[in-house]
């Protein structure tokens, strides 16, 4: 930065950066969980959680791995809760080599938001 401006080139790089980052009206995937298992009589598996999602919002989860997409954002998302003293929002119960997940209703604070310290 020379005298008050920037190299236009840095400035474009930064902005594509940026949005590329954070896609404009974005439905958060944690929200998008949410709504499926809620709707949903009994618990799901990752894969099917996935696949319901890709049908209500194909704009999310575009990878080419989209189940380790949402279990990514998930288990991170879970241990920040736990780590700032709050409940989790998933249950998570393994059957064998599967796990299915469930809402936990006391969880549901700060869903698609950002997670305060206790």
């Amino acid at each position: 930065m020379k005298g008050g401006n920037i190299d236009l080139s840095i400035y474009l790089k930064l902005n594509f950066w940026r949005d590329m980052s954070r896609r404009k009206n974005a439905i958060p995937v944690e929200k998008s969980m949410v709504e499926v298992l809620s709707s949903s009589n009994k618990p799901l598996t990752l894969r099917e959680i996935a696949k319901r999602i890709r049908e209500i919002y194909p704009e999310s989860l575009i990878g080419s791995t989209p189940v380790n997409s949402l279990y990514s954002s998930i288990y991170r998302r879970e241990i920040q809760r736990v780590e700032r003293g709050h409940e989790k929002l998933f249950n998570q119960v393994t059957e064998g080599n599967t796990t299915y997940y469930s809402v936990n209703i006391k969880g549901k604070k700060f869903i698609g938001e950002r997670i305060p310290i206790k």
